[in-house]
């Protein structure tokens, strides 16, 4: 008999004469001498493609989720600080507070480090919390008070 091209073979005498198949029909793992582990648990990966990096769906989230959890967190801690500077201001402007001791504010729960703006003016540091201006020196905040923003509200 003469010699018969692979190509002219149907899939399955392929697999058969290469022996992915055994006598049931049934697929072998291919077999790999060091098999990749999982990035989130460790576990062997035993089936699927060989640069495979997670054994399932849900490790594959928990490494990405944890991955990003830090960056996460620090987004969400710096937009509740400003939020929270936002509602104590609020509250004083509508009290008529202009100025306070700053460990007063502190005890308020005011953070410090978050505005939405910065600006050095002669010998005092110009800060704003979106429309509300603030100026801070060592011991105080003063000159507190409402701007009215530069955009059409209507845009």
């Amino acid at each position: 008999m003469g010699r018969v091209s692979l190509f002219c073979l149907p899939l399955y005498e392929i697999r058969v004469i290469f022996g992915f198949i055994n006598d049931k029909g049934m697929d072998y793992k291919i077999p790999q001498e060091e098999w990749p582990e999982c990035l989130e648990c460790g576990k062997e990966i035993r089936y699927g493609r060989p640069d495979k990096k997670f054994c399932s769906e849900d490790c594959k989230n928990k490494y990405h989720n944890n991955k990003h959890k830090y960056s996460r967190n620090l987004h969400y801690r710096v937009l509740n600080g400003i939020e929270r500077n936002y509602e104590i201001l609020n509250r004083l402007y509508r009290s008529h507070v202009e100025s306070i001791d700053i460990g007063d504010l502190l005890a308020l729960g005011f953070r410090l480090e978050y505005s939405t703006g910065y600006r050095k003016s002669h010998r005092h540091d110009e800060f704003h919390c979106f429309e509300f201006k603030y100026y801070i020196t060592r011991n105080r905040l003063f000159g507190l008070q409402k701007v009215e923003p530069l955009l059409d509200p209507s845009i």
